[in-house]
């Protein structure tokens, strides 16, 4: 009886030390995956954060007209958005829209959340 027990003992004992060697594993792969995602997440922030800058600085540069020398040729906004839709041909738009291909690389990693 207690060689049996014994076995039982060593049965269960090199059981556990086999789960808790593929648990470490799984472990270890898991932290590899987190410091790699929270690498990836460090990289689109920076990205993100870099564009903003050169957005800001892109705006910041813009030449605006000084509104004291406007001409009589300035069209305000509401004047160039109803130019804009009497040449727009909304069927045409939607046809173009759809008949432009897909650049699958571009289309990916343009969105974050998806790509």
């Amino acid at each position: 009886a207690q060689k049996k027990a014994d076995d039982i003992a060593f049965t269960v004992d090199q059981r556990c030390a086999e789960i808790i060697a593929a648990n470490a594993e799984k472990i270890e792969e898991e932290k590899k995956t987190l410091v790699s995602l929270r690498k990836m997440s460090s990289d689109f922030r920076d990205s993100l954060y870099s564009q903003y800058l050169t957005h800001v600085k892109m705006i910041k540069e813009m030449e605006l007209p000084d509104p004291e020398k406007v001409d009589g040729d300035l069209k305000t906004a509401v004047e160039m958005e109803k130019a804009a839709m009497e040449n727009l041909d909304p069927k045409k738009e939607v046809y173009d829209a759809a008949q432009r291909p897909v650049d699958e690389e571009n289309s990916s990693s343009s969105d974050p959340a998806i790509g």
